[in-house]
């Protein structure tokens, strides 16, 4: 799906409002997105105070004492101490790079750092098998580790057959 906006680069962001029972969807590419100043939430609290807000709440001692100064994203050089005072991510590797900070924030917020809710619909099969890849990627390690060499080679059966598409549901 392209970008609403510009109309010429793949869309990576998606936005729903619901107001009223109306739904109204935006597709973004990562610069339109970057482009747009704010995501408003249509109340006297800004997403970016909230979240930063959030993220204070939930470290703890011993994740405070990580030094978060020097973690950067190194694709477009978001620092984390940027990130939490805007809540906004710099482009899509942002993610990763500060995930084992996100991850507990989720999990507080959500009760899993999991996404387990609605998901575009054009990459809703892509998930699934990314999530079930991933998931077997996981047992195969551990079966690795638990010298398991006939499950350990089951597993890297399915993870195969899932990445050529043979298997819709291993």
């Amino acid at each position: 799906m392209f970008c609403d906006r510009c109309e010429k680069k793949q869309a990576t962001v998606y936005l729903t409002k619901i107001i009223n029972g109306k739904k109204t969807e935006i597709h973004l590419c990562e610069s339109c997105a970057a482009e747009s100043e704010k995501f408003y939430l249509d109340s006297e609290i800004s997403f970016q105070n909230l979240f930063s807000g959030l993220l204070d709440l939930v470290q703890n001692p011993q994740q405070v004492a990580k030094n978060t100064t020097d973690i950067k994203c190194p694709n477009c050089q978001l620092t984390y101490q940027t990130f939490k005072k805007t809540g906004k991510f710099g482009c899509s590797i942002c993610f990763k790079t500060f995930e084992s900070y996100l991850n507990p924030i989720f999990k507080r917020i959500h009760g899993s750092h999991i996404h387990t809710g609605k998901i575009p619909k054009n990459t809703k099969k892509e998930l699934i098998i990314k999530r079930q890849i991933d998931d077997l990627r996981r047992k195969l390690n551990e079966a690795i580790s638990k010298e398991e060499y006939e499950e350990a080679a089951t597993l890297r059966d399915k993870i195969r057959k899932l990445e050529k598409g043979d298997g819709a549901s291993c």
